[in-house]
């Protein structure tokens, strides 16, 4: 018999190459997977940075809120006269408040796409508890126009009949 010459590919080998080949893919699958998660821990650090920034300045805002509306407690004479002081010197201040009612609102940005909106109903006759908080929530800010994305209308009206 002549001796065979040349490399010979075994069962073994085709083994090996299909390992290495598996243990590749998943590598590479691992790397993404770590990759995506970086990107979106460091999006929810982002986020909740613009939070409490945005409620910092909210509690700011308030706190200044609260210091006029205790002034004006003990020198309105009438409810209607304590609203208007109040939003002359939330003017005066350069306070951005919305009095309406009983009740003053003011948002402040909580990044590009969000807002932090505050509602403060004002009890007449203001007492130690000036300030009652009915609404501290974060909002999407609506986009308009070319901000606004394509503006593919998913839902037709008069198509879907449950």
């Amino acid at each position: 018999m002549k001796p065979k010459s040349g490399v010979q590919v075994g069962g073994t080998s085709i083994i090996m190459v299909f390992i290495l080949l598996c243990l590749t893919v998943f590598a590479v699958l691992t790397l993404q997977s770590a990759s995506a998660d970086l990107r979106l821990a460091n999006k929810s650090a982002e986020a909740s940075t613009r939070y409490y920034e945005a409620d910092a300045e909210a509690e700011r805002i308030l706190a200044q809120i609260d210091e006029v509306l205790y002034i004006l407690s003990e020198s309105a004479v009438d409810e209607s006269s304590y609203r208007a002081n109040l939003t002359r010197a939330a003017a005066d201040l350069g306070l951005p408040v919305t009095i309406s009612g009983q009740t003053l609102t003011y948002s402040v940005p909580a990044g590009v796409n969000q807002r932090l909106e505050v509602g403060l109903e004002l009890p007449w006759p203001a007492t130690e508890e000036r300030i009652k908080r009915v609404k501290w929530a974060v909002t999407a800010i609506e986009q308009s126009g070319e901000d606004a994305g394509d503006g593919v209308n998913i839902f037709i009206p008069g198509l879907w009949n449950p």
